[in-house]
């Protein structure tokens, strides 16, 4: 029989910036929260089952209206979970904007007049300039380069391509889609292997009845000989994207958090030709070959990855990080694994440069860069504890979604949450006061958020009913300015349009 895995936290390792855990009086305002309706709306939250939500776009600076259609409800008074798209009639791999949307020629009309102007639109001016993302409505049109944009930096397929360009989209429309680390594989309640082959099963859906946006996965599973390759198709049939993080053992011996450098001044160059540890880093990158040959979907073609290879690889607590290697190495290492993988026939890949704390290790932020023609993402990983969390968190993003839009990447969060967990958090509306509205008043533009795994009761980052964060976190999933997998608003993305012919549901 299979053996629990070992798992440890990922990205938070040694911190010594983090404050002691709050444990004070809850500071917010409280939530009544009913079995089979929606918790008490906050301020700013729009409060509709938004994948049922027409939000009709005024291409102008300065110029936005939002409008809602009421939504459909089961019995219970729980949000559909219905997920149809907005519209049916577009065909396969048609990357035309549908009918529902405001035609502006040139801006989103869509296919070859979809201009691309070499650059990424600033969000900024799909808002009032005198209003933060969190006081304006989502936008709803796709301004500026939908079904065209920013190609891949290596040659990729069409599926890969058009995830870029939508991922692109995503930075625009002020609303950021959530995602969770091994969302269908364990849960607070449901250890590891529980329910295997039940690909469905995800502590998101059982709070909405609907499933993150983004689904997260660790490649070293693959290693430990876990067989999880169909969890991932199932996620990616279903619409969702995919991101992988690589906790890669240290060539020397031990897990990704054995900093043990034996006698190498620079362990990272020796994973290079030439290098002692050469013959072992291609062997495993034949392994990450193998292991991605059978991601595809059913119709034979390779499902589109986020390759966060090497992440927080300015922080000290991996081995590839700054306590064995230099940042020098590190940059020459990442893009051999990238061409590697690329000669190899990896046409799907979208590589996600994810730094740890980039506001405050700003030097390694800009001399761990890969370069521009080896990064598709630009994203950063943050952990802290609730005390400081929200003042670190947009510090990065700041700082993140600047440097993105000058080099035409996409910005993301690739990993995030409280340390250790939110069980301990006594704010019932942290998700919705404490983590969006934060992110959206400093920098909208982030195309996803993903927080880290549901491990067990005592240590998780999505409650669950009776849990105290919960009415925060549906009314973070009600927000406009949150996008799941069965958002209306993704349902028109070229991405999600293109696969549900051969997939996507």
């Amino acid at each position: 029989p299979a053996t629990m895995p070992d798992y440890r936290y990922d990205a938070v390792g040694k911190d010594q910036e983090l404050d002691g855990e709050e444990t004070g009086a809850y500071h917010g305002r409280d939530v009544i929260y009913k079995e089979g309706t929606a918790a008490t709306p906050s301020l700013h939250s729009r409060f509709v089952t938004k994948r049922n939500i027409a939000i009709a776009g005024v291409v102008g600076v300065g110029l936005m209206a939002a409008a809602y259609i009421t939504n459909g409800s089961g019995s219970n008074g729980a949000p559909s979970s219905s997920g149809q798209p907005v519209v049916e009639t577009l065909s396969n791999n048609d990357t035309t904007v549908s009918d529902s949307l405001p035609k502006v020629e040139g801006i989103n009309s869509g296919g070859d007049q979809a201009m691309w102007n070499g650059k990424t639109s600033d969000a900024d001016n799909k808002r009032k300039k005198d209003m933060s993302g969190w006081e304006s409505p989502r936008s709803y049109g796709w301004w500026g380069n939908h079904g065209s944009g920013p190609k891949p930096v290596f040659e990729s397929t069409q599926a890969t391509t058009s995830l870029l360009q939508t991922l692109h989209e995503m930075n625009e429309v002020n609303t950021m889609a959530f995602g969770q680390q091994y969302a269908n594989y364990v849960g607070q309640d449901w250890p590891w292997f529980q329910y295997w082959g039940e690909y469905h099963h995800s502590d998101v859906y059982s709070d909405t009845g609907d499933y993150p946006l983004v689904f997260g996965y660790d490649i070293q599973d693959f290693f430990k000989g876990h067989k999880f390759q169909e969890y991932i198709k199932w996620a990616a049939k279903q619409g969702g994207i995919i991101t992988f993080s690589w906790l890669a053992a240290n060539p020397l011996g031990g897990d990704a958090y054995n900093v043990t450098c034996g006698s190498y001044d620079d362990l990272m160059a020796e994973l290079l030709p030439g290098g002692d540890l050469h013959d072992t880093w291609k062997s495993w990158l034949d392994t990450v070959s193998e292991f991605m040959d059978d991601l595809t979907f059913d119709n034979g073609e390779a499902i589109p990855v986020i390759f966060r290879l090497f992440h927080e690889g300015t922080a000290s607590w991996y081995w590839w990080g700054t306590t064995c290697s230099s940042s020098d190495s590190y940059v020459t290492a990442w893009k051999y694994t990238a061409s590697y993988l690329n000669e190899k026939g990896h046409k799907n890949i979208l590589w996600e440069y994810a730094p740890s704390k980039p506001s405050t290790l700003t030097d390694e932020f800009t001399d761990y860069y890969p370069g521009d023609d080896f990064i598709d993402i630009i994203s950063f990983d943050r952990y802290a504890t609730n005390e400081t969390y929200s003042d670190y968190v947009t510090s990065d993003c700041e700082v993140v979604v600047e440097y993105a839009q000058e080099h035409n990447k996409v910005a993301a969060l690739a990993e995030t949450g409280i340390w250790k967990g939110i069980q301990n958090i006594t704010n019932s509306l942290w998700y919705e006061n404490k983590f969006l509205q934060p992110i959206m008043e400093k920098c909208p533009q982030l195309a996803y958020a993903l927080t880290y795994t549901n491990f067990e009761e005592q240590t998780y980052w999505v409650p669950m009913k009776d849990e105290t964060t919960y009415p925060g976190f549906i009314e973070f999933y009600h927000d406009e300015h949150t996008m799941f997998l069965n958002d209306s608003l993704y349902h028109e993305t070229s991405y999600y349009n293109y696969i549900k012919g051969f997939g996507a549901k």
